[in-house]
């Protein structure tokens, strides 16, 4: 302990006499020091902010407005296809997934009773015909008959001798209108019968069932020997829920809700189900054009047109939106079922209008629009009023106020000196401290105590 207090004691006065020898220099130090900070406060209180500006040049062109969708792909028309006679499957000529042309065969129904009704139509069809012949014939000889008649003349046959009457020539006249009318029968007969046959015949031909327009099949829910009828006959739904015997593939989105049908079938043209928000419905009309992308297919972007658009709301965590289908231009075989979408509808396009960019509008209190403008080598940019048109998601139209060439204000920034000059005030006194630190003062190689 006593030796310890001796070292403590010869180090403070070791320390005192080589403070006492460096008098100059740390008041040189001390006096760096000290004015080193008052100069970095004395710049701090001396900068000045300098504020730039960012513009952009007010120009002519043309601009697009959009409302913007999201959904999936539907089928234009998805149809339902019955038999028009009910009866047995007798072949099946698709396969699910097969693309085919209207009027081609789908599949065929077997029908005892059709096929006997046809059977005994023909029949009663060919007896009518046959009745019209012997009916001509009938009139033929009472016609040759009463021209033979002369009244007063005598007329030997089998050795005796007749004289015509006028009787006989009345009776004669009277055959033939007979004959006559038997004609008009038989006739009337023969076309009842053929109208009866052709039903009959078309009955027969419609156990071949067709595709009442181009597509594809969807499903096919039928095997040769099932019983199929004609309850529901073939049935078309649009998006808008209409239905019709025969269908096409043009049109707006459908959708089928029959799960029994023998065969299903939906068109090669597509349409996207958007769901678009209740501010932007008013803006969407029929004919809009519109582009498409497809998760499914990033790279590529498709045209369609507006279709339709939908009445029904769809509420969602409070949020309305209502259907507006847009039917693809083109066809495509990638295209699926359920593929999801967005949409961009134009709604408006302009041309050979005065465009700036969105940040360069701005708004007073009051609501009014305006822009600042650096004009004339101007530092300080001048607000002034504008009028203003239709918006897209990047531009505004001036209708006035302002002309092409203005440069308008997009962005402000400001920068401020006092940072950097107190970054400078501390870097050239935490030198200075260093200095001292590792140079000769206490504790150092050629300070008191490093011997």
């Amino acid at each position: 302990m006593e030796r310890a207090s001796n070292v403590s004691k010869n180090g403070s006065k070791g320390f005192v006499r080589w403070a006492r020898k460096r008098k100059g220099l740390l008041a040189v130090i001390a006096l760096v020091i000290v004015g080193g900070a008052v100069w970095g406060i004395t710049r701090q209180g001396d900068a000045t902010p300098t504020t730039s500006y960012t513009t952009t040049a007010a120009e002519n062109g043309t601009i697009s407005v959009t409302v913007s969708g999201s959904g999936n792909l539907e089928p234009v028309t998805t149809t339902d296809v019955y038999p028009d006679t009910g009866g047995e499957v007798a072949s099946i000529e698709v396969t699910e997934g097969d693309t085919v042309k209207k009027g081609q065969v789908l599949y065929t129904v077997s029908n005892t009773d059709a096929e006997a009704t046809l059977s005994k139509a023909y029949s009663s069809y060919v007896l009518a015909k046959q009745g019209v012949q012997r009916a001509g014939y009938s009139l033929t000889a009472a016609q040759q008959t009463l021209d033979s008649l002369d009244e007063g003349t005598t007329t030997s046959a089998d050795g005796k001798t007749t004289t015509v009457t006028a009787t006989d020539v009345d009776l004669g006249e009277q055959n033939v209108t007979i004959a006559e009318l038997g004609v008009t029968a038989a006739n009337a007969d023969l076309k009842s019968a053929l109208l009866t046959y052709e039903d009959a015949k078309e009955a027969d031909g419609e156990l071949s069932v067709t595709a009442p327009a181009a597509g594809v099949i969807e499903s096919l829910n039928i095997e040769v020997g099932d019983t199929v009828s004609t309850s529901s006959g073939s049935s078309s739904s649009s998006s808008s829920g209409s239905s019709s015997g025969t269908s096409n593939d043009t049109g707006a989105a459908t959708t089928s809700t029959s799960t029994s049908a023998p065969l299903t079938m939906i068109s090669q043209t597509y349409c996207v189900s958007l769901a678009v928000n209740e501010v932007d419905i008013a803006k969407i009309k029929v004919d809009q054009k519109a582009s498409v992308t497809l998760d499914a297919l990033p790279e590529d972007e498709f045209s369609g047109t507006v279709t339709e658009i939908g009445s029904d709301a769809t509420i969602a965590s409070g949020v309305v939106t209502y259907p507006v289908y847009v039917t693809f231009d083109v066809k495509d075989s990638r295209f699926r079922t359920g593929l999801s979408a967005a949409a961009d509808v134009v709604t408006t396009v302009q041309q050979d209008v005065l465009l700036v960019p969105n940040a360069a509008i701005k708004s007073t209190t009051d609501g009014a629009a305006y822009v600042q403008v650096l004009a004339g080598g101007a530092t300080t940019p001048t607000n002034v009023t504008v009028e203003t048109g239709v918006s897209s998601s990047t531009q505004t139209v001036i209708t006035s106020g302002i002309t092409a060439g203005t440069k308008a204000v997009t962005a402000t920034s400001t920068s401020d000196a006092s940072s950097s000059s107190s970054s400078a005030s501390s870097s050239s006194s935490g030198s200075l401290l260093g200095g001292i630190s590792s140079g000769s003062g206490p504790g150092s190689g050629g300070g008191p105590g490093g011997n």
